[in-house]
């Protein structure tokens, strides 16, 4: 139903492209498949404070920690690897570690291996990450703007975070790989986040030169990694944090303003940006915001062993809301390099199909359950006459419902265009209907720019052009490779397919009046692609009415000129002059 195009060219792409992304998509894909395999957990509850920890028994793994209910430890009186296991519980089971608890007054000595963790909800944290990857991956290969860098660095850096996390490993390279997934999953996403933030509150997507805001935005991330290790390595060395530093206090705040940053970024982009930047900020900033209660829910998920169904539910309905909006603003926005085309006439014909066969369904059903076999003929015909005749409603309106939902677009712009050429008749100057040609064709044609040219002598003057396209030639000699295309064809011409002035992209659409070219129309190329067929079609007869109202108004006013000549209404002297300017519109 919908068809992948790519907008750009890769044939000159080299190994310099090549190699750095297909390395950094093995390594993501490698650690999505990490995720997949089975981690380990302790096989008890250790709740710990001030170096002391609360053992509680889990009865199913009795037999591989013989914990009793009361029993407690102190971190300063185990063993290193014990320390290790305790404070990153992913360690392999064939591992055994020493450990001595105070069971009452008496200290017992004994040891303790890794079991298989609890798979229970874990094929919703693998979908979620899934869909992570694949939005990574379309940033990593289609992005093309610090934006997207960011949003891959942010995607790509979870993804392998998560992998290098749930690797079982052995002390002391467990806590190497927590810290690493510490620092992959927090800092670094969110310097991501802040590198998108600031592309797109920026001029054309580039960052200020000026680095001091990053620096600084850097030195908070640092401080937020190393506040976030300090708790963990102060109980492996054996010594005993402060209570507010062991629960977080100073990470939560810095973590808070990691993600206030780049949202302020955002809205100052927003309140100084134009229209276009506006509608791709906005979406943005609403997926920023919705890491606020991700990140609660994190912390509210992590601060217990017990299972919480709705807050995990939460989490990947948050991951998957974020996301989905983070890939419908990049597709969008057109900040990849990749759009999604539906196929009108398949829609169309698949609406038909569907209509159908719900109104045969539909008569088999009544004539079965209504219609008796002593019912007479009348009633027989009555039926499917019935449905036949309401069939072309039906059909209409489905159509028209198709129209506005799935081409919303292209429905607007196609009246947009439709609802000018019908005032265009009416337009009383020539510059003004060639200025507002050039306007509604740059807004709605789908190129963002319009320049509109007409023949004159020895060649085609441009007679107005939209705000996006005052760099487009002033004049096109006549015997330009694009114009001499259209006069043999007197079709619209891809300008990728030929040498012309007017540039290597776009579209340009004869104006044929009485089977003459006396002008063209050039749309601009459109950021996510070429025109579509049925688009070039629409946008060919829209140029055909354009020429059609500028031959009625240059009849009007040759008219009007003639009338004021023969009346005498004009000077002798003027006559000559205003003869040159009617020839020249």
């Amino acid at each position: 139903m919908r068809a992948l195009e790519i907008g750009h060219d890769t044939n000159h792409r080299t190994w310099r492209f090549w190699l750095p992304r297909l390395l950094i998509s093995s390594v993501v894909i490698a650690s999505y498949g990490m995720q997949c395999a089975p981690s380990n957990r302790l096989p008890f509850h250790a709740a710990c404070d001030r170096g002391v920890c609360m053992l509680a028994p889990i009865p199913a793994d009795a037999a591989a920690a013989p914990v009793h209910a009361g029993d407690h430890l102190r971190f300063a009186e185990q063993h290193f690897a014990t320390r290790a296991a305790l404070i990153e519980e992913n360690v392999p089971r064939r591992l055994t570690f020493p450990l001595s608890v105070h069971r009452g007054t008496a200290e017992v000595r004994i040891a303790f291996h890794a079991v298989r963790a609890d798979t229970h909800g874990r094929a919703a944290g693998l979908t979620v990450a899934a869909f992570i990857l694949l939005f990574g991956l379309l940033m990593l290969w289609r992005g093309e703007t610090a934006a997207t860098a960011g949003l891959c660095l942010f995607a790509l850096s979870i993804v392998v975070g998560g992998g290098v996390k749930t690797i079982p490993l052995a002390p002391p390279w467990n806590l190497v790989a927590s810290g690493l997934w510490s620092l992959l999953g927090g800092p670094t996403a969110f310097l991501g986040l802040y590198v998108t933030a600031a592309a797109l509150a920026r001029p054309r997507g580039r960052i200020r030169r000026r680095r001091g805001a990053l620096v600084a935005y850097i030195g908070v991330l640092i401080l937020m990694y190393l506040s976030e290790l300090r708790p963990a390595w102060a109980m492996l060395a054996g010594q005993q944090a402060s209570g507010w530093l062991t629960a977080g206090a100073i990470p939560i705040a810095l973590g808070a303003i990691a993600l206030v940053v780049p949202l302020i970024t955002l809205i100052q982009g927003y309140r100084h940006g134009d229209a276009e930047s506006r509608l791709r900020i906005r979406w943005f900033i609403a997926s920023v915001v919705l890491l606020l209660p991700l990140v609660a829910t994190n912390m509210l998920v992590g601060s217990t062993d017990a299972e919480h169904d709705l807050l995990r539910w939460s989490q990947v309905l948050l991951n998957v809301a974020i996301f989905t909006m983070l890939s419908y603003a990049a597709l969008s926005q057109r900040l990849v390099a990749v759009r999604f085309v539906a196929n009108r006439a398949l829609v169309f014909g698949l609406l038909t199909a569907l209509l159908i066969g719900t109104l045969s369904l539909l008569e088999s059903l009544i004539e079965r359950s209504v219609i008796s076999k002593n019912a007479g003929m009348a009633l027989d015909l009555a039926v499917p006459l019935l449905l036949g005749i309401s069939i072309q409603r039906i059909h209409r309106w489905g159509e028209d419902s198709v129209e506005r939902l799935i081409f919303r677009r292209e429905y607007r712009d196609r009246n947009a265009i439709l609802a000018f050429l019908r005032d265009a008749g009416f337009v009383a100057h020539p510059t003004t209907l060639f200025e507002r040609t050039t306007e509604v064709f740059a807004s709605h044609a789908g190129g963002r720019s319009a320049a509109l040219y007409l023949i004159a002598n020895s060649g085609y003057e441009r007679v107005a052009a939209s705000e996006t396209a005052r760099g487009a030639p002033a004049r096109l000699p006549v015997d330009d490779a694009a114009m001499v295309r259209l006069r043999a064809t007197l079709a619209p011409l891809d300008l990728s397919t030929v040498s012309s002035a007017q540039g290597a992209s776009g579209l340009a659409l004869p104006l044929v009046i009485r089977g003459r070219l006396e002008g063209v129309l050039v749309c601009g190329a459109k950021p996510e692609g070429r025109y579509a067929r049925a688009e070039v079609e629409f946008l060919d007869k829209a140029a055909t009415g354009i020429a059609a109202c500028i031959v009625a108004l240059r009849a009007e006013l040759h008219g009007r000129f003639v009338t004021r000549v023969a009346e005498g209404a004009l000077p002798t002297d003027q006559v000559v002059q205003e003869a040159r300017r009617l020839v020249a519109t």
